[in-house]
C-alpha cells in the first residue's frame, strides 16, 4: 500500500469524483439513521464521512497510513480488511467503496465485514468475480 500512502492528497484529486458518484447511487438504497455506527473498510482519506453527519460513530480503516492521516471526519485506523479489530456486530452500517479488490484475501475480508456489521452493507467492486463471491456470502 506504499503507492497509496505516497499519493497523499493526490488521492482525492484522482478518485473523489468517481467515489462520490458511487456514493450517490448507494445512498438511493442504503438506509442510514441517526445514531448509527458506521465503518468504512478501505476508507482512503475518509472524505465520504462528510455525507454521514447523522452517525454517532464513524470509523475508517485503511492500510495506507499516508491516506488515513488525511481524515478530517471520523476516526482513522490503520489496518486491513482481513483483520478488523472490532467485536462482532458492532456496526449498524459497513461500507467499502472500490477497495475490497485490494485485499490479499478477499474472502477473509468479506467474512470480517459480515462479522462486524449488523445488517446494512454497501460494497462497490471493480471485478465481476468479486461481486459473485460477495453475492454468495450475503445469501448464506
Amino acid at each position: 500500500m506504499d503507492y497509496y500512502s505516497a499519493m497523499g492528497t493526490g488521492y482525492d484529486r484522482l478518485h473523489r469524483e468517481e467515489q462520490e458518484r458511487k456514493l450517490s447511487k448507494v445512498m438511493q438504497y442504503l438506509t442510514v439513521e441517526d445514531g448509527d455506527f458506521l465503518l468504512d473498510v478501505g476508507c482512503g482519506s475518509g472524505f465520504i464521512f462528510e455525507n454521514f453527519d447523522q452517525c454517532d460513530i464513524k470509523i475508517g480503516v485503511d492500510p495506507a497510513p499516508g491516506l488515513v492521516c488525511l481524515m478530517q471526519h471520523g476516526e482513522p485506523l490503520v489496518g486491513k480488511g482481513e483483520r478488523l479489530p472490532f467485536r462482532d456486530h458492532l456496526f449498524d452500517v459497513v461500507v467499502s467503496f472500490s477497495a475490497i479488490h485490494h485485499c490479499l484475501d478477499i474472502d477473509s475480508a468479506l467474512d470480517e465485514i459480515l462479522r462486524v456489521g449488523k445488517q446494512r452493507f454497501a460494497l462497490t467492486v471493480f471485478k465481476r468475480g468479486i461481486a459473485t463471491r460477495l453475492d454468495t456470502k450475503l445469501m448464506d
